[in-house]
């Protein structure tokens, strides 16, 4: 389990051991007030924004991790003759939890809480679960539920199907129909936004390079062909990649002028 997880379990242990550190420090936050207000502030930076971040970007990775581990276990069962093991199925279960908890806690959540996510309190604790979506959209807060489901499917289908190529390739052009459907319906980012348009032509992408899926199958018989076909497959990732990093860059340069012109402005006040 913890093999397949590589360096998802890393990070998970450092963030653990970070935690051990910040507790450490609160113990002795009430003999200094310097460090009691650098704890606080760590603690409202990080709680609970960080960890959800996290959780969001391995979700597919522990997904998967813990459906190999259960079809491994429901085939030769469950062995705890060692430390390495126990250490190894403690690690599944919390995989396991976190992979079904998720989609749970975040239709739990937003279901009761959607009223007060424009509250400051909410957007420092909470705001990896709605960044950039438009509030005023009754379901569009939803879009990290549909963004984990979608995840969960994708897992179960690689693990649990490896013997039905005909069903993952329907089920793969499936879900970024949907999608698509679920941002144009809801306007999940706004109806004229940038992001609402980039998050589009992302999951168009994601459903024409899904196209390309039969061509790897015994459909084309010759490997040659499918191995040319598979040339086109990997310029379309390729460009795909390279045009949301230059998206990412020209967002990330406008975001940095704009601060620079607020502490511009804050220093002459």
């Amino acid at each position: 389990m913890i093999g397949n997880l590589g360096p998802t379990f890393v990070l998970a242990f450092l963030f653990i051991c970070f935690l051990i550190l910040l507790v450490a420090l609160g113990a002795f936050s009430k003999y200094s007030e310097r460090v009691r207000v650098w704890v606080e502030t760590i603690r409202r930076k990080v709680f609970w924004n960080t960890p959800l971040r996290f959780i969001f970007e391995v979700y597919l990775e522990v997904a998967v991790a813990s459906f190999v581990k259960l079809q491994f276990l429901a085939e030769y069962g469950i062995n705890l003759s060692n430390v390495s093991d126990m250490i190894d199925f403690v690690t599944f279960l919390a995989c396991f939890a976190i992979a079904f908890t998720t989609p749970l806690f975040l239709a739990i959540f937003v279901y009761l809480k959607r009223e007060r996510f424009n509250e400051e309190r909410y957007r420092e604790k909470y705001d990896s679960i709605y960044e950039g979506i438009d509030l005023e959209s009754k379901h569009a807060v939803y879009y990290m539920l549909v963004f984990t489901a979608r995840r969960l499917f994708y897992a179960f289908v690689i693990v649990f199907l490896p013997n039905k190529p005909s069903l993952q390739i329907q089920l793969a052009l499936f879900m970024p129909i949907l999608v698509i459907i679920f941002l144009g319906v809801t306007e999940t980012y706004g109806r004229k936004s940038f992001k609402q348009r980039h998050e589009l032509a992302n999951e168009v992408c994601v459903l024409f390079m899904s196209y390309f899926l039969p061509l790897f199958t015994d459909f084309v018989p010759e490997p040659l062909t499918r191995h040319q076909i598979g040339w086109g497959w990997i310029f379309s990732i390729t460009l795909m990649l390279v045009l949301n990093m230059i998206v990412v860059l020209v967002i990330a340069r406008l975001e940095l002028k704009k601060y620079c012109r607020d502490r511009k402005r804050e220093n002459r006040i």
